[in-house]
């Protein structure tokens, strides 16, 4: 494993067979340092969707969340959700489902809290999930929640979460749980703010697809002027990178 560090960013660099397992440690390990941070109190993570993240969900499953579970209070979010059912593949709760959380303990699942995508009403299932974030993430800071630890993808537009390029100016820097069509799938997708993302204790962003190479370097560029989603995040807090060494 090689780590390196650059602007306050710190990368660490597995290979593809090691990924899932080094992942899905390093994610152990953050969880006990938050315990530790938090004296006791919840910890609290949200997780992304896409096919990276897949894959240590279940190396996590598999090697750390029973013992992670009996010894400290964990609870886990969505960043972002498609609005389809939960028993549609799109569903990135699904996935968690079957992943994260596959032939887990009723307790185990309840402190597992998604989107409520059976809501009816785009807008309110916003409203319920803000209130469901607010009522287990009890610090705040200039009105936002703040997570121990969010885990992100990155798409090769430079979006994260669901915040995409072409949306990210429309979106309220109020709100904390936001709706937004995105017409080049032509669906609508319920995200957590950038505020609430660059409020984490700490923020991942992992790659393992070689078609992120590209971006990645765009988002770390100190010469890039074009300022998506990602590269924001990237000049507003320090991120902390799992990336494919096939990526370099």
């Amino acid at each position: 494993m090689n780590i390196s560090n650059s602007n306050s960013h710190s990368f660490f660099y597995w290979s593809s067979t090691d990924f899932p397992y080094k992942a899905a440690e390093r994610m152990a390990v953050l969880i006990e340092q938050s315990a530790a941070h938090n004296k006791g109190e919840k910890v609290s993570i949200a997780l992304s969707g896409g096919t990276t993240p897949k894959s240590f969900y279940s190396a996590f499953n598999r090697n750390h969340l029973s013992n992670l579970t009996r010894s400290h209070s964990l609870c886990w979010f969505q960043t972002d959700e498609r609005y389809v059912p939960q028993t549609d593949d799109q569903s990135n709760q699904k996935m968690i489902l079957e992943t994260l959380f596959s032939n887990c303990m009723a307790n185990e699942i309840a402190n597992f809290f998604p989107v409520r995508v059976s809501i009816n009403n785009v807008d309110e299932i916003c409203r319920t999930y803000e209130k469901t974030i607010f009522s287990q993430v009890k610090k705040v800071e200039s009105g936002n929640p703040v997570f121990d630890i969010i885990i992100l993808g990155i798409g090769d537009d430079g979006h994260i979460a669901s915040i995409f390029p072409e949306t990210d100016e429309s979106m309220s820097p109020g709100s904390l749980v936001q709706a937004c069509f995105i017409k080049k799938f032509n669906q609508t997708r319920i995200t957590i703010s950038f505020n609430t993302i660059a409020s984490a204790r700490k923020v991942i962003i992992a790659a393992s697809d070689k078609k992120k190479a590209n971006i990645i370097q765009q988002t770390l560029s100190e010469s890039n002027n074009y300022f998506f989603p990602a590269r924001k995040l990237a000049l507003t807090k320090g991120i902390e990178w799992w990336i494919d060494n096939d990526l370099k």
